[in-house]
């Protein structure tokens, strides 16, 4: 084990494993689980445990990081912060009258 912190957060600290599994361990048994339809068998008791202990975190948030061209500035000449509507009959988008 590389660091002790990360086996006393999976609580593998307790003196009887010495090393944890290094990556292609973990691999191939992620493989068998799948292999012998285990791992959603797993996770769905997980999910149920933490239902019922009301741990189960239900709501869903997305983000959207969306890049979009934006003008460089909406200062006017003299430096000031323009007007919406300044700024739009600059562009020739206005929405007035």
């Amino acid at each position: 084990m590389t660091c002790r912190c990360t086996g006393e957060f999976a609580g593998l600290d307790d003196g009887e494993m010495v090393r944890l599994p290094d990556e292609s361990t973990i691999l191939r048994f992620r493989h068998l689980l799948e292999t012998h339809g285990l791992a959603a068998r797993i996770l769905a008791r997980i999910n149920e445990i933490l239902t019922e202990n009301g741990l189960m975190l239900n709501v869903q948030s997305a983000v959207d990081a969306t890049l979009i061209a934006a003008p460089n500035s909406t200062k006017n000449g003299s430096g000031m912060r323009a007007s919406g509507d300044a700024i739009n009959a600059e562009r020739g988008t206005g929405t007035s009258g």
